[in-house]
């Protein structure tokens, strides 16, 4: 079923500058038929907003600070009040990082509705499990990854092989071992509302799949449309000589390159291997690793001149 989606933003926790990627996020979604943005506009930090509406066509609704939360209520009455006289819109995408919009979420999900929250990384669980898919800001916005500035690494985060080991133990599989691609992103969703490939520096669930070539195969059907499988190899370790030494070159918090014989390799903090991962990373620091990709010094782009490593161990 095609996904007709309401559009709520709380415009006083989010800037202005995102709303384009925002948009962008959203229309890979479905067809968004209301467009709002909550905010008091008689009060100078909404103004940054007031160009933007007009461009996109977002309507503003005016809601004066007569409380902490006055913002938030007329939100949540207007979207509860969709679902009883809006009877195209099938979905909600609230942007909010407020755990004040913990109750509408779940409220939205018990009606029948698919709810999509957006917000910042340090969102707090409960507001992301609400949803039937979070996706952070952090991961939507468009730059250059040698200069973006990531948002610190979220203590305790689960460890993403923990996550697709206890995902595939989870599902019902052919005799073979063998499970639909989709079936197992859509596992990976309802446990996990907030996984998003980027935010392990990946496009798309295949290709972190195939980052775990020790650990999982992918195939496809080589029909048309292509249907991709997915099944566990039952090897967790690689041998020892697909390893490569390198230096840490550069690190930025939460991403950083390694300098290596054959040039530089970019990688995230959950591609180091936990038992060092919580180390504080450092440049200059000996490590080693095994190869993604190997870096392109022919490739276009940033991204396809950089190689990728993972299963980084700290020497």
């Amino acid at each position: 079923m095609d996904k007709k989606i309401s559009l709520l933003i709380d415009g006083d926790n989010i800037s202005p500058n995102l709303i384009q990627p925002i948009l962008n996020e959203i229309q890979r979604w479905g067809d968004i038929t209301i467009k709002r943005i909550y905010g008091d506009w008689t009060t100078n930090n909404m103004n940054g907003w007031k160009d933007i509406l007009q461009k996109h066509a977002i309507r503003p609704i005016q809601q004066f600070r007569y409380g902490p939360n006055a913002t938030d209520n007329a939100l949540i009455m207007d979207a509860i009040d969709i679902t009883y006289t809006n009877k195209v819109v099938n979905t909600f995408c609230v942007v909010t990082s407020d755990i004040d919009f913990y109750g509408l979420f779940m409220r939205l999900r018990e009606y029948g509705y698919f709810v999509i929250g957006i917000g910042k990384q340090q969102t707090h669980e409960l507001l992301r499990k609400s949803c039937d898919q979070f996706i952070f800001t952090e991961n939507i916005v468009i730059e250059n990854p040698e200069t973006e500035v990531m948002a610190p690494r979220e203590e305790g985060k689960e460890d993403l092989k923990e996550i697709l080991l206890r995902t595939y133990s989870s599902i019902e599989k052919e005799e073979d071992g063998w499970v639909i691609l989709s079936l197992f992103g859509d596992h990976i969703r309802r446990s996990s509302p907030d996984f998003d490939p980027r935010s392990y520096n990946h496009k798309n669930l295949i290709s972190i799949l195939r980052s775990y070539s020790d650990i999982f195969e992918v195939r496809n059907d080589q029909q048309n449309p292509i249907i991709y499988y997915v099944r566990a190899t039952g090897l967790e370790n690689g041998d020892e000589e697909t390893f490569k030494q390198g230096s840490i070159k550069k690190f930025l918090g939460d991403y950083g390159f390694i300098g290596s014989d054959d040039g530089d390799y970019y990688f995230h903090t959950t591609n180091i291997t936990k038992n060092v991962s919580d180390n504080k990373v450092r440049k200059g620091m000996n490590v080693r690793f095994k190869v993604f990709r190997r870096p392109d010094t022919n490739g276009c782009t940033t991204e396809e001149k950089n190689g990728k490593a993972y299963d980084i161990e700290i020497l």
